[in-house]
């Protein structure tokens, strides 16, 4: 049975749900990525003070990282109400201005087709609970559940708990399939803000895959700063400037 709610409860479930912690994971993202790709510079100056400072931030931002994607997926608890996409799409969503949604005026829609290589595209939605199907089809298609799976692996066996005699999954591809979550999840919320809670999220709104809106950028300034003090600012690695991922030179 779909959960009946409210249109303000409604904005203050997907805003400090999903939202949240969309936002959180990015910034977390950031900041562990930022130290790890000027580790050796600053590892270099020799202050063994700020060396376990910045190792222990990268390392804190590492795991919040994954803490926060990983509770966007959390599956639906029959005693709690959990700020996840699966119990935001079990909600009777109440039609609105923008339906029918017409797929080629989006470019959302226009993303996500090519990037799943999806043939058989919608033209048209006429309510949001069409569009939630169409959303739940989206996370669970083979491609993406796989990543997710793999987040989820990470904070249930890593991060949640300390398990004995762990199967260990291949995760080489870990990060790469993090930062392609977080795409998806940017368009996913770019689309339900608008059209269905007619919230406009303009952080979420740089499309490009693996690349981020200044405004998130500018968020974590504050350690750009600190770093650049310490190696200069000509030596400073602004990585989000060319947003293709290079895993190795994360490893501190």
């Amino acid at each position: 049975m779909k959960r009946k709610i409210d249109s303000d409860e409604l904005e203050t479930f997907f805003q400090d749900g999903i939202v949240n912690d969309l936002m959180y994971a990015t910034r977390h993202y950031i900041i562990w990525r930022t130290i790890g790709e000027n580790f050796s510079r600053l590892k270099s100056i020799s202050n063994k003070n700020k060396d376990n400072l910045f190792g222990h931030i990268q390392s804190s931002d590492q795991d919040l990282a994954v803490l926060s994607l990983a509770k966007i997926f959390d599956s639906k608890d029959r005693r709690h109400t959990v700020r996840s996409i699966n119990e935001f799409l079990d909600i009777e969503f109440k039609p609105t201005s923008y339906f029918p949604l017409d797929t080629k005026d989006y470019i959302e829609f226009s993303l996500l087709r090519s990037r799943l290589n999806i043939i058989d595209f919608p033209l048209q939605f006429e309510t949001p609970v069409q569009l939630a199907l169409f959303f739940k089809g989206i996370f669970n298609n083979e491609l993406v559940i796989n990543k997710i799976k793999k987040i989820q692996y990470v904070r249930n066996k890593f991060l949640a708990h300390n398990e004995h005699n762990v199967e260990f999954q291949k995760l080489d591809s870990f990060w790469s399939d993090f930062l392609d979550l977080l795409d998806f999840l940017k368009l996913f919320v770019s689309l339900f803000g608008v059209t269905v809670l007619g919230s406009h999220y303009f952080q979420f709104e740089d499309f490009k895959e693996g690349s981020f809106h200044y405004s998130v950028i500018h968020q974590v300034y504050w350690l750009v700063e600190e770093i650049e003090k310490l190696i200069g600012k000509e030596n400073f690695n602004y990585w989000w400037i060319d947003s293709t991922l290079s895993e190795s030179r994360f490893v501190n």
